[in-house]
C-alpha cells in the first residue's frame, strides 16, 4: 500500500496558520510570511517547492483550505493532481485544467480515495491545513512529514501538530537551508 505524507510549513512557534484565518487573510494574520520561501529563488526553497507533491499520485485536504485556496489556485487548480476534499458540505466534483476536486465526507474516505487513485506505486500527498494535519497525526493515518520551517514568529494561531499525543521522528533528509529550513521525517509508530 502506498505511503501518506505531510507537507507543511510551520513557524519558528509551531503555527502552520495565524489566528483569524478569512477570506481577507487565507492563512490567518500574519500567516502569509509562512509561505514567502515558496518559488523563492534560493536553491533549498526552490528545490522543496519543486518537490512538494511531484511524487505524490493523489492529495488530501480540508474543505477550509479548498475554500480559501481555490479562488487564489487560478484555471489549473495549483496542485495538477487528483484531489479529495474532506467535508460535509458536499458538492459536485469541480474538475479545472489540471485539477479534480472531489468532495468526501470523512478523512478515510479521503485517503482511501486517493490511494486507489495513485495506486500502490505513488505516495498520497496531505496538503493540509492544520487541522487535517492534526487529525492525520492523531489518528496516525501518515508515514513521512515534509516540514518547512519559516523565519517566522506568529505569536499564536493553528498548529497542525496534536496536543498530548508526541510524534517520534527518523530524519529522512535536511535539514537544507533557503528562505526556510526544509526536513523529511519518517515517523515512528
Amino acid at each position: 500500500m502506498s505511503i501518506a505524507y505531510i507537507d507543511i510549513t510551520v513557524s519558528l512557534d509551531g503555527f502552520a496558520a495565524g489566528s483569524d484565518v478569512s477570506h481577507k487573510d487565507p492563512l490567518g494574520v500574519g500567516g502569509e510570511a509562512l509561505h514567502a520561501w515558496i518559488g523563492g529563488g534560493e536553491p533549498a526553497d526552490a528545490a522543496a517547492t519543486q518537490d512538494m507533491f511531484r511524487y505524490a499520485g493523489a492529495v488530501v485536504l480540508g474543505r477550509t483550505m479548498f475554500d480559501l485556496g481555490e479562488p487564489l489556485w487560478g484555471e489549473t487548480g495549483a496542485f495538477g493532481l487528483p484531489c479529495f476534499v474532506v467535508t460535509h458540505r458536499p458538492r459536485e466534483t469541480l474538475v479545472r485544467d489540471l485539477t479534480s476536486f472531489t468532495f468526501v465526507p470523512t478523512l478515510a474516505e479521503a485517503l482511501a480515495s486517493a490511494r486507489a487513485v495513485a495506486g500502490d506505486n505513488k505516495p498520497i500527498g496531505v496538503a493540509g491545513g492544520p487541522s487535517i494535519a492534526r487529525q492525520c497525526f492523531a489518528a496516525g493515518l501518515v508515514q513521512e512529514l515534509s516540514l518547512h520551517v519559516a523565519p517566522v514568529v506568529l505569536g499564536g494561531g493553528i498548529a497542525p501538530f496534536p496536543e498530548g499525543a508526541p510524534l517520534a521522528l527518523t530524519p529522512l533528509a535536511g535539514p537544507t537551508q533557503g528562505v526556510a529550513t526544509h526536513w523529511r521525517f519518517a515517523i515512528n509508530r
